[in-house]
């Protein structure tokens, strides 16, 4: 089993923040991708039923946003085990409203990241193989 964590956000410094708060929780670093299509295509080009992607995503950025990424996802019906946290600025209750209607979706989380929001991904069984091992 392959467990690969990544981050999908158009700004680098969030991208670099979120990174420094997997480092000091339990959870590994991740890949970075400022855009969308190239994360998708990583997907695609790696699908297998061994392959498990924890994503944090970024719901407003340009060329691709994260709603077109995750029907992007849909559409495909990857074999790969996917969970994505939405991380965004948006305060917009229509946005986690929304993000409810996507299966891929397990939580949603409002900028800045603190180490505590990471942190309490330990609850999520599902998640426990992204840990890091001591």
């Amino acid at each position: 089993m392959n467990y690969r964590t990544i981050i999908i956000d158009d700004d680098k410094v969030i991208c670099m923040l979120i990174n420094k708060l997997l480092d000091k929780s339990k959870l590994s670093k991740a890949m970075i991708f400022n855009q969308a299509t190239e994360a998708l295509q990583l997907l695609i080009d790696n699908d297998s039923e061994l392959n498990h992607y924890l994503i944090f995503l970024d719901i407003n950025m340009p060329v691709m946003s994260g709603w077109e990424f995750l029907d992007a996802l849909n559409d495909k019906s990857l074999k790969s085990n996917i969970y994505v946290s939405i991380i965004t600025s948006s305060i917009n209750q229509t946005d986690k409203e929304k993000a409810e209607g996507y299966e891929y979706i397990f939580d949603f989380l409002i900028k800045p990241v603190k180490l505590e929001d990471i942190e309490s991904f330990e609850q999520y069984h599902f998640l426990s193989p992204f840990h890091k091992k001591d």
